[in-house]
């Protein structure tokens, strides 16, 4: 009579486990063709404004620049990061957000696009 409670409860975890870790594996692989929120950039500082917000897909997924401009000379923008970081924006969305920044005078263009498993 155990053996049968076994197999049950085995199973059960089995599928809880799948039923579990699927969503995290398909958005890893169905994220590339979504461009992520804007609302993920660092807080501007004050003096600095968003003049361009463009959106493009490729063959190696989607992703969204946005270019923010010094309204109050260079030293506005000094404190928006540098290097690329990635990192979860949402408790229910898994995937990665990663940022690149590059900095060219009174501008800084963020670059956004999910990663995936096989970045």
């Amino acid at each position: 009579m155990r053996r049968p409670l076994r197999k049950i409860a085995l199973a059960g975890i089995l599928v809880l486990l799948v039923v579990m870790i699927w969503p995290v594996v398909a958005m890893q692989f169905d994220g590339p063709a979504e461009i992520p929120p804007r609302h993920v950039l660092p807080e501007l500082p004050p003096g600095a404004e968003v003049v361009a917000d463009r959106k493009g897909c490729g063959s190696g997924g989607c992703s969204r620049e946005v270019v923010v401009r010094a309204t109050a000379g260079p030293a506005a923008l000094r404190d928006l990061p540098d290097k690329e970081a990635c990192r979860l924006t949402a408790f229910y969305d898994w995937r990665p957000v990663c940022i690149s920044t590059e900095r060219s005078g009174d501008t800084v263009t963020f670059s956004l696009r999910y990663a995936t498993l096989l970045d």
